[in-house]
């Protein structure tokens, strides 16, 4: 290592260690990418930063939610929070109480449970009987800071329910995620059995709709994928195809039934228009960026193939030296044609395995909730989108706001 090379290592080294937090991930990558010349003065300020790390109280967050629906808002909202803190713990909201405050649930406490704990940025989760968060909370469960989005909530006199824990300075706030929310999805899937459905809608969503999007970087996919290595991987590659359009509590048994069998997951996904050639025009209900960061967010996926083909091939497997592909017992993805068979030309290699999840949930049973409770679910999403649009108008005013991280 060059003396000025060795210089920033030094100085970037006792940065950190004078710091009472800071990013240890890159700066661990750092440390990793850039070996000691000097190994006295390396050795003797690696070991102040052990003696820091031992020393050092960890800093309990906690966030509490429902979680139902879970999308890629929800999980960007959990990985910024878990840069904030040590350990993240996260308390969903259980079915009585949140029925009786905000209204019906897609989902019960228990999927939207494991949804929650299987985010890789979740240390903790548990079902909490409580809606209005008591101001215990934090010493309920040991936690430092009650951290929650820039979507700050205020009760029904206009008071703001975090103002508690705001003048204690135990309140943390991170960026609501952009373009796209559980009263947006829910909406989607209440129209969709007109053919029309990106074009008209009942609540003059088309202006909004436009802006509502979420748009990635590599930067950003990155930051959902936590920093994971692109060289091949050691051990058996499993690899999972599909379309994982609304992602839940059955994609995820799967995957992490399928990461029992393997060393390393790759979740292949299908491209927007593969979907709707297999399910019809109004899917898929998650676009490929949404799907793909929900995808990146399940901690037992390590990485994912885009545009994955519908028919795989010898060529394909070779590409990403895949071992083993997984595919489910129930599947949305199957086309109504005996003659087409997706996996037609792996079947004679004898590294297709069917995995029984236990769960035989599908996106028409999906739609079915929701459909079940059309009437309750259009006059609750109504006052939601009101409420929805009204934070993005003043959001454009703010000059506070929290930069997402």
């Amino acid at each position: 290592m060059a003396s000025n090379e060795l210089e920033t290592f030094i100085s970037h080294l006792k940065a950190f260690l004078a710091s009472p937090l800071s990013d240890d991930e890159s700066f661990l990558k750092y440390l990793h990418e850039h070996p000691e010349s000097d190994k006295e003065k390396s050795t003797e300020l690696l070991g102040q930063l052990e003696q820091k790390w031992k020393g050092r109280k960890q800093v309990v967050g906690l966030v509490e939610g429902v979680f139902d629906v879970t999308h890629v808002g929800h999980f960007g909202a959990l990985r910024q929070a878990k840069k904030l803190v040590d350990k993240l713990i996260v308390l969903v909201n259980g079915d009585a109480s949140t029925e009786a405050h905000k209204g019906p649930l897609v989902f019960n406490e228990t999927e939207r449970m494991a949804m929650v704990k299987a985010c890789r940025w979740v240390d903790e989760a548990y079902v909490t009987p409580e809606y209005l968060v008591p101001k215990d909370i934090l010493e309920q469960y040991g936690a430092d800071y009650l951290l929650h989005g820039d979507d700050i909530i205020y009760g029904p006199n206009g008071d703001n329910i975090y103002s508690h824990w705001m003048e204690q300075n135990k309140f943390k706030m991170f960026r609501r995620t952009q373009g796209i929310s559980t009263t947006d999805i829910v909406n989607r899937i209440l129209n969709i059995e007109n053919d029309a459905f990106w074009i008209t809608d009942p609540f003059n969503l088309q202006a909004s709709l436009k802006k509502k999007q979420i748009f990635n970087s590599v930067g950003r996919i990155e930051s959902f994928r936590g920093g994971r290595g692109s060289s091949r991987p050691k051990g058996v590659v499993g690899f999972a195809p599909g379309s994982f359009d609304m992602l839940n509590f059955g994609h995820v048994r799967f995957l992490e039934m399928a990461k029992a069998q393997c060393d390393f997951l790759i979740v292949g996904l299908f491209e927007d228009k593969l979907i709707r050639q297999i399910r019809g025009k109004n899917f898929p209900i998650f676009s490929l960026n949404e799907r793909l960061l929900n995808v990146l967010a399940i901690r037992s996926v390590d990485d994912v193939a885009v545009n994955c083909p519908y028919k795989l091939t010898k060529p394909f497997l070779e590409l990403f030296e895949i071992d083993v592909v997984f595919t489910g017992m129930v599947s949305s993805n199957q086309v109504n044609d005996p003659r087409i068979d997706e996996f037609e030309e792996i079947r004679p290699l004898g590294i297709l395995k069917v995995i029984d999840s236990g769960v035989a949930f599908t996106m028409s049973d999906f739609v079915q909730r929701v459909k079940s409770n059309q009437n309750k679910y259009e006059l609750f999403t109504k006052k939601k989108l009101e409420k929805q649009e009204k934070y993005y108008e003043t959001d454009a005013e703010k000059k506070d706001k929290p930069k997402e991280v």
